[in-house]
């Protein structure tokens, strides 16, 4: 599944009023969910990463990400890669932390963010 997807599904929850339409929404998108993934769309979807602590540097996350050449995002390219980024110690570990966050925003920018847009993410 992509993580677009999950993303568009969550923006289309939050604009909806009706509890009813919430949970139309939500289940569409679980009935797709192949059931691996599914303990990871549901943390996304409840705003939280299933690593609860990445040690990502807040700065990080202000720099400028092109867009990527590759494919798509999906939700278990992103469950791995955000291992792999809590996974990292030692010495130069923010380094390689936001160099792994900057893989992992360009790959879903090149999905998320609209045509013509040039804004950051």
């Amino acid at each position: 599944m992509l993580l677009a997807d999950v993303a568009h599904i969550s923006r289309r929850v939050a604009d909806t009023p009706s509890r009813t339409g919430k949970t139309a929404l939500l289940a569409g998108l679980l009935r797709r969910t192949d059931p691996a993934d599914a303990p990871v769309v549901i943390t996304f979807l409840a705003g939280r990463l299933p690593q609860r602590r990445t040690g990502i540097d807040r700065r990080v996350l202000y720099e400028e990400v092109p867009p990527a050449a590759g494919p798509a995002l999906t939700v278990r390219e992103a469950h791995r890669t955000l291992d792999e980024i809590a996974a990292v110690s030692g010495k130069g570990a923010q380094a390689r932390r936001g160099r792994l966050l900057s893989g992992l925003l360009a790959a879903a920018r090149r999905r998320l963010r609209p045509a013509g847009r040039h804004s950051r993410w």
